[in-house]
């Protein structure tokens, strides 16, 4: 089903006047079909259970201030390579 919304001019009685008014009504109409469209920027964990943990204590997520990576980022401090392949991933973006 689809929403559309339409003004509708009423005319209605008040203390023996006769006024008119605009409402906003909603008008649904049955609707089929594909809808197609881009979504940027989803995280998705690539270390699997534990990064989703991780994710949600970064939410929301602020991509306009990513930077490129540098080595020094990760200077004396461990880091893992990612542990969910690609296509996985995809598959996890898509059903968000």
């Amino acid at each position: 089903m689809r929403g559309d919304y339409d003004n509708v001019q009423e005319t209605y009685w008040e203390n023996g006047v006769t006024k008119q008014r605009t409402r906003r009504k909603l008008k649904w109409s049955k609707a089929n079909g594909k809808l197609t469209k881009d979504f940027k920027n989803i995280l998705i964990p690539a270390s699997g259970k534990k990064g989703a943990k991780c994710l949600k204590k970064l939410e929301p997520f602020q991509f306009k201030e990513l930077v490129p990576y540098q080595n020094d980022y990760l200077a004396e401090m461990s880091a893992e390579r990612y542990q969910v392949e690609l296509p996985d991933s995809w598959k996890e973006a898509q059903k968000k």
